[in-house]
């Protein structure tokens, strides 16, 4: 019982940092370094947010990475401990599509958005390249965000079915 405990306090401990800071970058952070930087240098402001922005995320990554491991390490253990848990098979798909879709995310997206990001800053002519590789960056930017909202959608299930069967569990021990 102590064991199973603690391994659903490791799952999470590690849900809310993951599930928390992909809203909290997508809903406080950007808006706030957007505007902020935008507003208060006209020139560059939009630049300056881009790359701070990139950076942000750059570090989020292996946060996000450790979380989901964490999760599937705990999940994992659960699993041998109380076999045909049905919720707990569940997650585990949950967090595997997360974090499958956040390393592709972090490993093949950013990395392309963000290269973009400096060639669109270093070119000096409006060329038909430029423009191509502005229609990309947009493409990769907004499947970046679908990701971003997948993985918070699934975060917001995952939970659901941890409050789920925290309350199933408060039900059996009141009967």
């Amino acid at each position: 019982m102590a064991l199973m405990l603690a391994l659903r306090y490791l799952y999470l401990l590690s849900l809310t940092p993951w599930l928390g800071g992909m809203i909290i970058l997508g809903a406080v952070v950007a808006p706030a370094l957007f505007g902020t930087l935008e507003t208060s240098n006209t020139l560059n402001g939009r630049e300056l947010a881009g790359a701070t922005f990139g950076e942000i995320l750059r570090r989020f990554h292996p946060v996000a990475y450790t979380c989901a491991i964490l999760m599937l390490t705990s999940l994992i253990a659960q699993m041998i401990l109380i076999p045909r848990q049905t919720k707990t098979y569940l997650k585990l798909c949950l967090v595997v599509i997360m974090l499958s879709s956040s390393i592709y995310a972090g490993i093949e997206i950013f990395p392309e958005i963000e290269n973009l990001r400096q060639e669109l800053l270093l070119s000096t002519t409006n060329s038909t390249k430029q423009h191509q590789g502005q229609i990309r960056f947009d493409i990769l930017h907004k499947l970046f965000t679908a990701i971003m909202i997948l993985n918070i959608t699934g975060g917001l299930i995952l939970t659901f079915l941890e409050t789920h069967e925290s309350e199933q569990r408060d039900k059996s021990r009141r009967l």
